[in-house]
């Protein structure tokens, strides 16, 4: 009804019950819930708007008149308005009057027909869109809600929703009667006091989301009334269908995670064996299903382990928005001169308690954007690159310094050992590395000298060695380098944050061609004069050469840390690997002993490696695609992911999201599809992956604008072109392996620069 908080107005609603056959009308909304008719208000005229809903429900039909049942008005902070009103007037209806509005063509699929009873069925399953419909239903009817098993709510006709309804503190909702109910005691146990009065207004705003925060706090004791609410929310979890029992599968499940959160082995047979054993304990047969009320009784009994350590936050949410505070007022005050003087009103301190989810968001990606640390002084580069006609590059030591003038800095930047140098000489691991990968691509005539003293030549075709003496010398280097290499990339965060110019290069799969030939026409001046150039991931396994390609990536990464980035793709995996090409690769080139080492050395790089970049604050880049907004509300959260990460499908459900998702098809959108669209937020099981889901054009809109970026920039899919721009040119998928298994695609790139997104076409013949 609403686009964004801006827009909220007045809103009137209309209950309507047909009295002989105790029914209720409800309609059903494009997510899927159901809800009550209502309208926005026109012409500052509740009772018109009333009976306009009236009218376009039942026509000529609709004599009755609406009569007031409740009226609510609310306060909205930060808002044009300072409050506006939720009106909900009764109304009812004869059977044929309902028989005939069941018969209209135009919304037969939109309007139901409930009973009271169904209702109540529909409430527990969580598909009404709020459970006042039950409350409204009864009040229409005359009977009074049992308020206390549908929600906290003021009994009359009018309520009045203002600051301090929405604040949570020890005065609410009739003061002491308060502090003895369940919520109050969840809240107690989490320590909400004082001391997470972050903005000092006397409470905490946003009670259902407080509650639930408290529930998932690293402290909140697990016992007594607060064990009970977070066992109610655990077992609500695992109960996929909503039945309030778990089912076998659904139960082993719930042992697994007390399991793993207890660091015991999570097979199969332990699984059963403890499962069964429990529902033994609890006096039932294995296999059977598990009510809610025997959970209890089995975490209670302690028959159940492990449940205190379920849901639990790894940080407390409270000095989370502490912290946020604390860089929002030290921004304010290092941008506002006089800000020191002015004390901050509660508005401009607190998390405004009115804003949706998306608002917050926004407003937490701001805060981060604008607290980002001054970017660091230039330096001067200790070498020099030599550039000379049909001649290699040549790196030197810095020279040229006016000696008599030289300051103790420079003459120890002359003098003293150079990371860079080293890494950059001729003579260093990476550049040899480099020079071989090079001569393996190469078609060359190398002399050689026979017994007889008559010399002559080895004919050495692309793509080969003259002897596996050399084969072996590249496998010893790529160990070396795969060492050397793994501190640099354990090092760096999760979410690399760089600025443009940089190239973008998507899948390479083994394909070495492709990647030398980007080299050659996009950086052609070598190491010392190489651009940024980030690279999503998916570096091996179905190419022919893809030890070679990690050996280039590896000394690449060693020679300049700052401008070879390299992401992780969903084949930098041990299982993904050894189910396609990469492993057998390495046995096969080095030995059955020598090339498992070598295997594990380069996958020990790949568990470090980051998982996402931002270019310039604007464009998200990763493998697969964006996450969803339950697993990860902002991009802020992948830097938490942990690291190594050896099995991402089990250690982090981001970091897998962001190796396997991709777009969904338009042309492929079938009427089931879009209905699991539409009631995820964009978002749907990946049928064609068996993993991950796919997303719609409508979640990319909202992860751009959660989290202020512009565009999204992701590989993981083939297009024959290299590259292809995707909803509304929000999305690049870019694909760097031309010829991709004997096909005839084009190597693709992207080059950020003066933002601007530039598509790159590489033909690679």
């Amino acid at each position: 009804m609403f686009k964004n908080y801006k827009l909220l107005t007045d809103v009137v609603s209309l209950i309507v019950y047909c009295p002989p056959e105790k029914s209720f009308l409800v309609t059903r909304e494009a997510s899927g819930e159901l809800w009550i008719p209502s309208s926005t208000c026109e012409k500052k005229c509740w009772k018109l708007a009333a009976h306009k809903i009236n009218f376009d429900l039942f026509g000529v039909d609709a004599g009755p008149q609406c009569v007031p049942l409740r009226v609510y008005k609310v306060w909205l902070p930060n808002h044009p308005q300072s409050s506006i009103f939720h009106v909900i007037y009764k109304v009812s209806v004869k059977s044929d009057v309902k028989k005939r509005t069941k018969n209209k063509t135009n919304s037969r699929n939109r309007i139901q027909w409930l009973t009271m009873v169904e209702l109540e069925r529909q409430r527990a399953h969580a598909m009404l869109r709020s459970p006042e419909v039950v409350i409204f239903a009864l009040m229409s009817i005359g009977e009074k809600a049992n308020e206390l098993d549908i929600m906290k709510t003021e009994s009359g006709h009018l309520v009045e929703i203002c600051e301090d309804n929405l604040i949570v503190g020890t005065d609410v909702a009739g003061g002491a009667v308060v502090l003895t109910s369940p919520n109050y005691q969840l809240l107690q146990a989490a320590n909400y006091g004082h001391d997470a009065d972050v903005t000092g207004r006397g409470g905490l705003s946003f009670q259902e989301f407080m509650l639930w925060s408290a529930a998932l706090e690293p402290h909140t004791t697990h016992g007594g009334v607060p064990a009970e609410i977070r066992c109610r929310y655990i077992f609500r979890y695992f109960d996929s269908n909503r039945d309030g029992k778990l089912e076998y599968v659904e139960f082993k499940e719930l042992v697994g995670a007390t399991r793993a959160a207890r660091q015991l082995p999570g097979d199969a047979l332990s699984l059963a064996r403890d499962a069964d054993l429990c529902l033994r304990q609890l006096g039932m047969q294995p296999n059977s299903q598990l009510p809610l009320a025997d959970f209890l009784r089995g975490v209670g009994d302690l028959l159940l382990r492990g449940t205190s350590s379920l849901l639990r936050s790894p940080r407390s949410i409270a000095g989370y928005i502490m912290d946020l505070h604390a860089r929002e007022n030290d921004i304010n005050q290092s941008n506002t001169p006089s800000a020191s003087k002015v004390p901050a009103t509660p508005t401009e301190v607190a998390v405004t308690t009115g804003s949706t989810f998306i608002d917050m968001a926004r407003h937490s990606a701001a805060i981060a954007h604008r607290a980002r640390p001054n970017a660091a002084d230039h330096c001067l580069a200790s070498y020099t690159v030599v550039l000379r006609r049909n001649q290699p590059v040549e790196i030197q030591r810095l020279s040229g310094f006016d000696e008599d003038a030289a300051s103790s800095s420079t003459t120890r930047l002359i003098s003293g050992p150079s990371r860079s140098y080293e890494m950059l000489n001729s003579t260093s691991l990476p550049s040899e590395a480099l020079a071989a990968v090079h001569y393996f691509a190469s078609s060359i005539e190398k002399p050689v000298q026979k017994r007889n003293s008559v010399s002559g030549t080895i004919q050495k075709p692309a793509w080969s060695w003259v002897s596996p003496a050399e084969e072996t010398s590249l496998g010893s280097m790529l160990l070396k380098l795969a060492v050397a290499v793994l501190p640099i990339c354990a090092s760096e965060p999760r979410l690399l944050r760089i600025q443009s110019p940089v190239y973008i290069l998507g899948d390479l799969h083994g394909n070495l061609t492709a990647l030398l030939e980007l080299e050659r026409v996009l950086w052609p001046s070598e190491a010392g004069l190489w651009p940024r150039v980030l690279i999503l991931g998916d570096y091996v396994d179905r190419g022919q050469f893809g030890t070679e390609l990690v050996a280039w990536l590896f000394a690449s990464k060693l020679q300049r840390p700052d401008a070879i980035l390299l992401l992780r793709g969903n084949h930098e995996t041990r299982d993904i690997q050894k189910m396609f090409t990469f492993y057998n690769e390495c046995v096969a080139k080095y030995g059955e002993v020598e090339g498992v080492r070598i295997w594990n050395a380069i996958n020990n790089v790949f568990d470090v490696l980051p998982l996402a970049a931002v270019v310039d604050d604007k464009v998200f880049c990763c493998h697969g695609g964006i996450p969803p907004p339950w697993v990860c509300p902002l991009i802020t959260a992948i830097e938490k992911i942990p690291t190594p990460l050896p099995k991402p499908a089990e250690q982090s459900s981001l970091a897998w999201e962001l190796l396997w998702n991709d777009p969904v098809r338009q042309g492929k959108i079938t009427a089931s599809l879009a209905l699991e669209l539409s009631a995820n937020e964009g978002f749907a099981a990946n049928a064609k992956r068996g993993t991950g889901h796919v997303f719609d054009s409508a979640a990319l809109d909202r992860f751009l604008a959660a989290n202020l970026l512009s565009h999204v920039v992701r590989a993981h899919e083939m297009y024959n072109h290299g590259f292809m721009c995707q909803m509304h040119g929000r999305l690049i998928s870019v694909f760097s392996s031309s010829h991709y298994c004997g096909g005839k695609n084009d190597a693709g790139a992207v080059l950020i620069d003066a933002g601007k997104l530039r598509m790159i076409k590489v033909s690679v013949d």
